[in-house]
């Protein structure tokens, strides 16, 4: 690798998340970067990745967090460094982003958003609980998990979701009077939409400088204590000594907040190594001793006060007397309690949003996971209203003595919207592809039905695309909750009326009783025909969402403008095929049937063998279940079994497990001493029921290199595909 131009420091203690940081990393970096770790006091489970753009360093006893950090610094080589906590997401090209607007005495952060990392799943019921301590009980009040009077509160399993959320996305933040770090929304508002904006003060997860000024200005001095203060000790050094803190809003990493009892900071005693970096930070710049500073910190409240002087917290806003203390050099520390908490998860702004996910459960799988896969990248609540018990959304609600029909789909509606607790709702079908920025639209009025109409319909079956200029769908709605749940009550209770008149009347009930006037989509019929007289207003997202047209939909698909009576749903008609559909690169290829990989072993093979084997595995890319007689770290999940001993019935279990605990639906076997060319998994079965397997295959005897296939002999070096296969065993 060549001299890199940024390198990333990590400093890491007992983060279970660090593998899956580097991970994503890895995956998003596009320019020369490199990745530093210090492992300060424990050695990571599950392994972390091997790659040669990454450096590993191990203490067996902790050095504290400042001094892991500078000591990742001592060995960058890069112009840039840039400090990150150990579970954090970023944007694609996030290194290319910053640097291309780096100067040297700049000190700047991308936009912060929360981090999503796992939710935790009950055992006996599904239900979801969203990250944080270790449950103690279900919280869906049906759930027998306890039922056989073992008191199993430990029933849950973590399952990692790792979705960078959209809101908030913080780009502002500053400091009290006490110089703790605070979020500053006020400033946020005048800020510029894109591009960079200044910020007074940072958070401390992620930061990027010019390794000189890194160095030269002691942005991490251990002398502080291991951990605390980061954020004002950074802003404050580069403010005061002549520089600039700037956000970078063309970019965004997600950050895993720790806020909550029993998950808290990895470091014992980090509540009492932050308040001594509190006083060590006010004895310093309050009193204006920093020897390299250029500036008073009475000059950096000035150039902020046109935001500062509209904060809030009165308790801990600066006032004017306070900046004239300040400069006199007479001002007095308020009273200072110990945080509750080593960290402060930003609020969300303005209304929270949500999905309803309605589904009869009637859908082709393929759809489905592909529909599903896609709402929770998303980052919000989702609340699911199905036929039959789903485990998906953060809360389900299943109708399970209703059959599918237009009145159950409302009331599986309403009943959604009833369990959400969300401001504004999304609707989600289950057959609609949504793109994430359909989800960044706010409806502006509260009594208003919102719909998004760039929608492209996709036929599955050949990926032919159509779009219209004006397609008002259920699909698309967006409005607030409380006004969409009258709306529904009130259609219920329309449709209810209707069937007991045509019982009175002795009609025949068709259509669930639902008149074929009144329409699937609200506000699009006034009354009488409809249910109320509110507006409709439509907006378009910046990439559409795809309606996928397959055997099954609810309404009939119209592919030829002749199909319309009513030729106004026809302007702008424009056909086109799915991969060229902006926004949804390789569309088709989400409704394969997912692939996976079993892995057995019996936990002897000489490490040897084993090592090479699973890295060749990670480097596929497909999910995999392992299974073992001894316990392991590989994979997205390890079976093992302590109490059986090698041999074919062991083998065989561990086998049924594996598959058990696989969510994917073509499997590949993989044996501990066998290598697995990438090519292999290309392979889809084409029938579900028959057994295929690969004869593609040469035995490798280890002592000599010799390798068989048939009767046909090779030697090592000279198997196709295999170029290095000599130094990988």
């Amino acid at each position: 690798m060549s001299t890199p131009d940024l390198s990333i420091l990590i400093p890491a203690r007992n983060e279970m998340f660090l593998a899956r940081t580097m991970q994503d990393i890895l995956a998003h970096i596009e320019g020369n970067t490199e990745i530093i770790v210090v492992l300060d006091g424990y050695l990571p489970d599950p392994p972390l990745p091997t790659d040669p753009r990454c450096t590993v360093i191990y203490h067996p006893e902790s050095i504290g967090q400042r001094a892991a950090t500078n000591e990742a610094a001592r060995l960058a080589s890069g112009k840039y460094v840039m400090k990150i906590d150990a579970h954090c997401a970023f944007d694609q090209g996030f290194d290319v982003k910053m640097i291309a607007k780096m100067e040297d005495d700049i000190t700047m952060v991308p936009v912060m958003r929360n981090l999503h990392v796992f939710n935790w799943v009950c055992n006996t019921c599904g239900m979801e609980i969203y990250q944080g301590p270790d449950p103690k009980s279900c919280r869906n009040e049906t759930c027998n998990f306890d039922k056989n009077g073992t008191n199993a509160k430990s029933n849950f399993r973590m399952e990692v979701v790792w979705i960078p959320k959209t809101n908030p996305q913080s780009s502002a933040y500053r400091f009290n009077k006490d110089l703790r770090f605070k979020y500053f929304p006020e400033l946020r508002a005048k800020q510029a939409k894109e591009g960079l904006v200044e910020t007074m003060s940072l958070q401390g997860s992620c930061f990027v400088c010019t390794r000189e000024k890194y160095w030269s200005l002691g942005l991490c001095d251990d002398s502080w204590g291991s951990w605390g203060q980061q954020g004002t000790e950074v802003a404050l050094k580069t403010w005061l000594s002549g520089g600039r803190v700037l956000c970078n809003r063309d970019t965004w990493y997600a950050h895993l907040f720790r806020t909550q009892d029993g998950f808290g900071h990895p470091y014992p005693g980090a509540g009492e190594s932050q308040q001594h970096a509190i006083q060590v930070s006010k004895e310093i710049f309050m009193n204006d001793k920093w020897a390299k500073a250029i500036h008073p910190l009475s000059w950096l409240l000035d150039k902020f006060w046109f935001a500062l002087k509209e904060v809030g917290d009165q308790d801990a806003r600066w006032a004017e007397e306070d900046l004239a203390k300040l400069k006199a050099n007479t001002f007095t520390f308020p009273k200072s309690e110990p945080s509750r908490s080593t960290e402060i998860e930003p609020p969300q702004e303005g209304p929270t949003k949500g999905i309803i996910y309605y589904t009869d459960n009637q859908l082709d799988p393929n759809i489905a996971r592909a529909v599903q896969n896609q709402l929770k990248k998303i980052g919000l609540p989702i609340v699911c209203a199905s036929l039959q018990k789903m485990d998906f959304g953060t809360k389900n609600i299943h109708f399970h003595s209703l059959q599918r029909g237009i009145l159950t789909m409302f009331k599986q509606i309403l009943g959604a919207l009833e369990n959400s607790s969300a401001d504004i709702i999304f609707f989600a079908e289950h057959d609609v592809l949504y793109h994430p920025s359909h989800f960044d639209f706010t409806p502006p009025k509260k009594d208003v039905y919102y719909y998004n109409v760039n929608v492209w319909k996709v036929r599955l079956a050949d990926g032919h695309a159509l779009k219209v200029n004006d397609s008002k769908q259920l699909s698309g709605l967006c409005g607030y909750r409380r006004f969409l749940i009258e709306h529904y009550k009130k259609r219920i209770d329309i449709i209810n009326k209707r069937q007991q008149d045509l019982k009175s009347a002795g009609k025949p009930i068709k259509n669930d009783g639902v008149s074929k006037y009144m329409g699937y989509e609200p506000g699009m019929h006034s009354p009488p025909r409809g249910v109320d007289n509110f507006p409709v207003a439509s907006w378009q997202s910046e990439y559409p969402n795809i309606d996928i047209r397959h055997e099954n939909n609810w309404t009939p698909s119209r592919w030829s403008k002749a199909e319309f009576v009513d030729k106004k749903y026809t302007l702008g008609w424009t056909e086109s095929t799915a991969d060229k559909i902006p926004g949804w690169p390789s569309l088709l290829d989400r409704f394969s049937e997912s692939k996976g990989i079993i892995y057995y072993t019996d936990s002897e093979l000489d490490e040897k063998i084993a090592k090479p084997v699973r890295d060749q595995l990670n480097n596929i890319g497909l999910p995999i279940v392992s299974a073992s007689l001894k316990k392991m770290a590989f994979g997205v999940k390890n079976i093992h079994f302590p109490s059986l001993k090698k041999g074919y019935p062991a083998m065989f279990k561990q086998i049924v497990a594996a598959l058990e605990h696989s969510t994917a639906d073509i499997i590949f076997f993989s044996e501990h001493d066998v290598l697995y060319h990438p090519s292999h998994f290309d392979f889809t079965p084409p029938d579900k029921n028959t057994f295929y397997y690969n004869q593609n295959v040469w035995f490798l005897r280890t002592k000599d290199g010799q390798l068989l296939k048939g009767w046909k002999k090779s030697n090592i070096d000279h198997i196709p595909g295999w170029k290095n296969l000599r130094k990988l065993i």
